[in-house]
């Protein structure tokens, strides 16, 4: 079982209380974050390709992954007809709003109404005042 945690105000991480919210307010909730978050559609597609040991990454890419012992990034591609080319779109999340599941939600969603492969990604930027 996985725990999700959080960074309190002293920014030590602590596993996120239990919600107690039904499918239909859990989904409520997340359409109301996504109504105040900021959209962001990369113009390429992009593609894992082959990263070879002790290479540097690509300055241009998204991802590092390991399968096994072999390493890939994700990075733009120029043709569109790879079969295993991704459209890239992130979500800026307003802090007023909480988001808490929403990447696992995001992800059932697109399962249940697409009929096309995904990959559901997170990265959290703490942000700190000025």
């Amino acid at each position: 079982m996985v725990v999700p945690l959080y960074r309190n105000e002293e920014n030590r991480a602590t596993a996120i209380p239990p919600r107690d919210e039904t499918g239909s307010q859990i989904s409520a909730r997340l359409l109301e974050v996504i109504a105040h978050a900021e959209l962001e559609v990369l113009p390429e597609l992009y593609a894992f390709g082959p990263l070879t040991e002790g290479v540097t990454p690509r300055k241009d890419a998204l991802a590092c992954v390991r399968d096994g012992g072999a390493w890939g990034q994700l990075v733009p591609v120029d043709d569109g007809a790879m079969p295993t080319a991704f459209r890239i779109f992130s979500f800026h999340f307003d802090p007023a709003f909480d988001a808490t599941g929403f990447v696992g939600w995001l992800h059932s969603h697109l399962a249940r109404s697409t009929d096309t492969g995904h990959m559901a990604m997170h990265h959290e930027v703490t942000r700190r005042p000025a």
